[in-house]
């Protein structure tokens, strides 16, 4: 499929999803997400996450969503209500993945605004030779607060590789 092609399809979906109902008018989704996410002239600022735990470097990335933002460092994942920037949540990586048998860095956070969803990825260091897992977390609903879902990937794919920093957005 090439550009063009791939661009139709993405417009034709977008016109078949449901409207959303939107400061009593009917909206279509993309449109939606539009008004809410356009700025109101005042500039709020989140100062964001002062405590690594030491790691260096901390690794920090983050995203904004329709009403949090996610930050993300090699030891935490903090949310912050952008209604209320004071008001944050936070819980280390170990926590939020259920996962303690190794360290985990290089967090990724991305808010879908396509899908109202977060996706947010981590990965572990080695077990052995032969195990090195990522997580992938995709929220189940569009508050970065709720539940997700959490994916494991074992991606030692030759013995002795180590998985760092992989990207795709």
């Amino acid at each position: 499929m090439n550009f063009e092609e791939y661009r139709n399809r993405k417009a034709q979906a977008h016109q078949r999803r449901p409207a959303t109902k939107l400061a009593g008018e009917t909206l279509g989704r993309a449109e939606a997400v539009r008004e809410r996410l356009a700025p109101t002239g005042a500039l709020t600022f989140i100062e964001g996450a002062t405590n690594v735990d030491g790691g260096a470097p901390p690794d920090t990335h983050g995203a904004i969503g329709l009403d949090e933002f996610v930050e993300v460092t090699n030891s935490h994942i903090d949310i912050f209500l952008r209604s209320n920037p004071t008001s944050r949540t936070s819980i280390s990586q170990a926590a939020f993945f259920g996962y303690f048998t190794q360290g985990l860095f290089d967090a990724r956070a991305i808010y879908d605004s396509v899908a109202n969803r977060w996706v947010i990825t981590s990965e572990a260091f080695p077990e052995s030779a032969t195990v090195q897992n990522m997580f992938v977390a995709v929220s189940t609903g569009p508050s970065a607060l709720g539940s997700f879902l959490i994916y494991t990937i074992n991606v030692a794919f030759n013995a002795g590789d180590f998985w760092d920093f992989p990207r795709s957005a």
